[in-house]
């Protein structure tokens, strides 16, 4: 996976890096992940200050969210919540269209045959 971080009107932390890695990184367990991009920004003249955007490639539709807050820690944690949260329904959907098109999908539940 690629990943682009870009810092708009902010001199960040060097933990910042690290911590926007070990957030985004795991999201690869639910589809393949081909490219990342991430842009916090610092606007003084709004409140919440912080904006996070975050958008990933992934195959089909390619997913964006933003997310403010008063930290650029917290602004790209509720950003990278929103894009677990789309990737997990996507899942979710895949597999229940997969079983819904199955013979007899009445017989069957997510994850597990029943009788």
């Amino acid at each position: 996976m690629m990943l682009s971080i870009r810092y708009r009107h902010l001199s960040p932390p060097a933990s910042l890096d690290e911590d926007i890695e070990d957030l985004l990184l795991p999201l690869g367990e639910y589809c393949r992940l081909d490219e990342a991009e991430v842009v916090i920004e610092h606007r003084t003249e709004q409140s919440p200050a912080y904006l996070a955007r975050v958008k990933v490639a992934v195959p089909g539709p390619d997913l964006t969210v933003e997310a403010t807050d008063h930290t650029p820690e917290n602004a790209y944690r509720r950003a990278v919540a929103e894009i677990d949260r789309k990737l997990r329904d996507r899942k979710a959907q895949r597999t229940r269209r997969r079983i819904n098109g199955r013979k007899h999908a009445q017989n069957f539940r997510i994850g597990r045959r029943s009788r």
